[in-house]
């Protein structure tokens, strides 16, 4: 059954490739000499306004700090990934103590919403991921723990 379901497909991707071809040989087109061009995305850049920035900053700096002061934590940083100023992941580096740690990332989303860096005026995502500290200062690896996607 699944043999003359496979030859039937092919049989039909080859009529409709053999159609292309006609119709293109109709049109004058020649596939073998067709040039492409690759285009490449246009990256709309975003004015940021430097005061509703400064504000972000400054929230998110509180909010680190409190992170920083609790126990498990042994750093904590945080640095923008990517598609303009959008994405902020903040990595925290705790003990493994071989948990899960999606929940305390969670917890670590409230903090930031707590301090009101969640605002849906900053436009920003944030992902807060929690990483074994330990295997980052000694293998150079980095062992994602837990993660949570701030909402």
């Amino acid at each position: 059954m699944l043999e003359k379901f496979v030859k039937a497909f092919i049989g039909v991707l080859f009529i409709f490739v053999g159609l292309g071809y006609i119709a293109n040989k109709i049109q004058g087109v020649d596939v073998n000499t067709v040039k492409t061009k690759t285009v490449q995305p246009k990256v709309v850049k975003q004015k940021v306004n430097p005061i509703i920035e400064k504000e972000f900053n400054s929230k998110l700096n509180k909010a680190l700090s409190e992170i920083k002061k609790e126990r498990k934590v042994l750093k904590a940083t945080s640095e923008v990934n990517f598609m303009n100023n959008k994405i902020l992941v903040i990595s925290v580096g705790v003990i493994d103590d071989k948990s899960r740690r999606e929940g305390y990332a969670e917890y670590l989303c409230l903090v930031l919403n707590q301090y009101g860096v969640l605002d849906k005026k900053y436009d920003k995502n944030i992902i807060i991921r929690v990483n074994d500290a330990k295997a980052m200062m000694t293998m150079k690896k980095n062992i994602i723990l837990g993660e949570k996607i701030c909402k």
